[in-house]
């Protein structure tokens, strides 16, 4: 039989080995084991039902925005049945695009998407997977498509989507054949984490031969031991059942924040998580252990990056979406909204938009058997709450609060847009600098080239054996806030090889050559078949910060040679910052 996880090693998520936290370490971090236990939320108590039936804290309001089976305002398109899953994405016009599944089985399933334009208003919907069978959940990457995971027994399948546009998603079959339901990427090491729904459903991870291309890797399977978890390796073709590997008793939700893994099961009712530096786990949530809790059936799970917590569905239960606090030694679990008449329903596809302002949700079959999917706005905290600690002596008595520590800034997204020159010509170095006038530079949305599936096609030149060797883009971000941005990280796209600069220094290069770079300075290498579309990491220095203020990334792509067919171009920089 498999190595089951016995309550009691787990009991009220007390973890059972030591994790040590740097100095480097955030509050969210240092909490993690803590206990969980039943007490009132921030946001305080819930309201009556509004409108839509929705019970929320003061200050919240809700918006109905789609319902299964009728157009979307404004659209041609009309909403899928049985809505599931969901995540956000941010896009180059300052808008955002809400993904969600259909779990309709034969061949009815798939997923589609809401556009939203920069003031949040809804100006297109369409779909992006169709044909499928009962996609539950699935999650985001961090080269920002969609998975969409289909809950289909022992031949479910994964489904890579772009959710930007209309189209049809690519099945990924190394992410194996099981009752799949959601995905989520470790960012640092592009790792796929997955669930399976079954009562004897496994923790799977997909490690990638090269970081993000699902095309070639391993799949495997997570054994836990005292509180450790390792990875046996596993078929991608069948569902694991092997007798070394850990059942997680109907595997749910997942989503990674600040290095942790946190993940639902929805048959013994808890919340895990895992930090991936260390690769051990714990209980952070147990229905059976905690009195009085509000959070009585687990699915869809999500993390509302600036406070770090955690925000959890009901399948079931009395229809709450309930969020377990980080920023106090005993986190807290409460009910964050509640919706009335739905009893046969349950929520899903919780996904906070970009800028954390706005929560997106589905009640699965509503009232009346069709599905609606909601936004909720309102007052979401910017931090975790600081964790107080007092002293008392026979004299006085002293307080310290401790800072709320680091959060992850997005400071460059994918598919921003660029300003690019390509027309051939040698710019010399003063292209670099942030006084230098682009207006005249053509734009588009990354990723940008030609010759590759790409969003903006640039000239690729009038010789086919003699192409410009140096393309250049310009992008010009702000961060903000009153600390720098620090523990920067590049993620970068790039056939052949590029040279990055920050304000005229440069930053890093990656597949290019030591020395002067000039306009006739070949890539080290030609990129080919898969690795054309591998999105390469780079830590950067830690000497290395970005200043709060605006800023300027001036990046320019070589070719290994002229006669080369295609070239391609997308960046994120990302860091953290103390607020």
């Amino acid at each position: 039989m498999g190595m089951g996880i016995d309550r009691r090693q787990f009991v009220r998520g007390v973890l059972t080995s030591a994790v040590v936290v740097g100095a480097a370490g955030s509050l969210r971090a240092a909490l993690a084991g803590a206990t969980t236990v039943s007490g009132p939320g921030p946001y305080g108590a819930l309201g009556t039902a509004d409108v839509n039936g929705i019970q929320l804290p003061s200050g919240f309001t809700s918006r109905l925005l789609a319902t299964s089976g009728q157009t979307v305002a404004g659209t041609a398109a009309v909403w899928h049945d049985a809505p599931d899953g969901g995540a956000c994405f941010p896009i180059a016009d300052g808008g955002w695009v809400y993904v969600s599944n259909s779990e309709v089985s034969l061949a009815g399933g798939g997923a589609s998407a809401l556009r939203f334009d920069s003031t949040g208003e809804i100006a297109d919907a369409y779909r992006i997977l169709a044909g499928t069978h009962r996609n539950c959940a699935g999650g985001p990457t961090v080269a920002g498509t969609w998975l969409s995971c289909e809950e289909n027994g022992s031949v479910g399948q994964v489904y890579e989507c772009d959710p930007r546009r209309p189209g049809q998603g690519v099945v990924r079959p190394l992410l194996g054949s099981f009752n799949h339901e959601a995905a989520a990427e470790d960012p640092t090491s592009r790792t796929i984490y997955l669930t399976e729904d079954d009562p004897a459903g496994r923790l799977y991870r997909f490690v990638p031969t090269r970081p993000g291309d699902l095309t070639s890797g391993q799949l495997f399977a997570a054994s836990v031991a005292n509180g450790v978890v390792s990875w046996i390796p596993t078929s991608s073709t069948s569902p694991d059942r092997q007798a070394t590997t850990t059942p997680f008793d109907g595997g749910e939700g997942l989503w990674i924040d600040d290095g942790t893994l946190y993940l639902t099961t929805k048959g013994d009712r808890r919340v895990w998580e895992l930090h991936l530096a260390t690769q051990t786990i714990s209980v952070l949530y147990d229905a059976a252990v905690t009195v009085g809790a509000a959070l009585n059936a687990v699915d869809n799970c999500t993390v509302h990056e600036p406070s770090g917590d955690v925000f959890v569905c009901e399948d079931g239960g009395n229809m709450e979406v309930c969020l377990i606090t980080a920023g106090t030694t005993d986190r807290t679990v409460a009910p964050f909204m509640r919706i009335v008449g739905h009893d046969a329903s349950e929520w899903c596809g919780v996904a906070f938009s970009p800028d954390h302002r706005r929560l997106y949700v589905s009640s699965q079959r509503g009232d009346d058997g069709r599905g609606r999917t909601y936004e909720i706005r309102g007052p979401f905290r910017t931090a975790p709450t600081p964790t107080t600690t007092s002293t008392t002596s026979t004299t006085s008595t002293t307080s310290t609060t401790t800072p709320v520590g680091p959060i992850a800034v997005t400071a460059v997204a994918t598919a921003a847009t660029w300003r690019y020159h390509d027309l051939g010509t040698d710019l010399g170095t003063t292209w670099r600098s942030t006084t230098y006038n682009d207006t005249t530079w053509k734009t588009g949305t990354a990723p940008l080239g030609y010759g590759d599936p790409v969003s903006t096609i640039i000239s690729s030149g009038n010789q086919p054996t003699n192409r410009p060797i140096t393309a250049y883009f310009r992008h010009t971000f702000t961060v903000t806030g009153a600390t720098p941005l620090t523990d920067l990280i590049l993620r970068i796209r790039r056939d052949d090889g590029a040279v990055i600069h920050l304000d005229g220094t440069e930053l890093a290069r990656t597949n290019m050559p030591t020395g002067t770079i000039t306009a006739t300075t070949r890539a080290l290498s030609s990129i080919n078949d898969a690795a054309e579309t591998t999105t390469h990491t780079i830590i950067i220095p830690a000497a290395r910060t970005i200043t709060p203020g605006t800023h300027v990334l001036a990046v320019e792509v070589h070719q290994y040679q002229p006669s080369s067919s295609d070239l391609s171009f997308d960046l994120t920089l990302t860091g953290t910052q103390l607020r």
